[in-house]
């Protein structure tokens, strides 16, 4: 079992573009606590866990990076930068079948409480769910299968959703 918790503070910079002179910048701020447990009913099956909040870390946060970052906004009529604040946080387990075989049932999600001055297709909200099995046919390869669907909705209350099937492999040497 581990548990942790991390703080982070930065600096988020950005330059208008067509303007010359001196950088805008603001704070960023943000916590984390994740975790792994042992249930008290299987010594082998995992419990993951992990929660984010704050404004400005949007970079550390995968939904979020995958789109740039999302860390903060220019605000035209303050002529400054503005820190986004986001949440997200996933509860996974894991449960091992047997010694070759395992399971894992995640679900995620990813939530901006976005400001007046986005536009209406901004990134407001994702929800994640997987199950995968891993098979490790034999010693150091692991193959896994793996089914992903979610949702995105926007700051306008567009939606839509997804789903992929995907395979990989974990060679151990």
């Amino acid at each position: 079992d581990h548990i942790q918790a991390s703080l982070l503070v930065r600096q988020l910079r950005g330059e208008v573009p067509g303007q010359s002179g001196d950088a805008l910048a603001t704070t960023g701020i943000g916590g984390n606590i994740s975790g792994v447990l042992v249930p008290r009913w299987d010594a082998d099956d995992r419990i993951k866990f992990a929660v984010n909040a704050g404004s400005g870390i949007g970079s550390y946060i995968a939904d979020m990076s995958s789109l740039g970052g999302q860390d903060a906004v220019y605000d035209q009529m303050q002529v400054s930068l503005r820190a986004l604040p986001v949440s997200s946080g996933y509860f996974g387990y894991e449960h091992t079948w047997s010694p070759v075989f395992a399971t894992a049932v995640t679900y995620g999600v990813v939530s901006v409480s976005n400001l007046d001055i986005q536009p209406g297709n901004a990134f407001r909200r994702t929800q994640r769910t997987s199950f995968n099995l891993t098979w490790n046919p034999v010693p150091f390869v692991d193959l896994v299968f793996e089914f992903l669907a979610g949702t995105r909705v926007n700051k306008n209350g567009q939606r839509a959703s997804a789903s992929q099937f995907q395979t990989g492999w974990t060679l151990k040497f």
